[in-house]
């Protein structure tokens, strides 16, 4: 994941956290770096996944380009 990102399994045990402290919603940030060779966005795809094991379930998803040309997946999940 670099520096810039989070493990799956550190979102993972945040979304946990949130989940268990009552929160109904749960946001994070995920960047996509321009090193990808194909169109899937795999660490996108391990974050949402990791998340999503912790009793959540994507409810809103947006990007945005940044200057540096990565993009920025805004993801916000609801409780199952």
């Amino acid at each position: 994941m670099g520096l810039l990102q989070n493990k799956p399994q550190d979102l993972a045990a945040k979304a946990k956290q949130a989940y268990d402290d009552g929160r109904q919603r749960f946001a994070v940030r995920l960047l996509d770096l321009p090193s990808a060779k194909d169109d899937e966005v795999d660490s996108w795809s391990r974050h949402i996944e990791a998340i999503e094991a912790a009793g959540w379930i994507v409810d809103h998803f947006s990007t945005v380009p940044s200057d540096r040309g990565w993009n920025h997946g805004y993801v916000l999940f609801m409780r199952r």
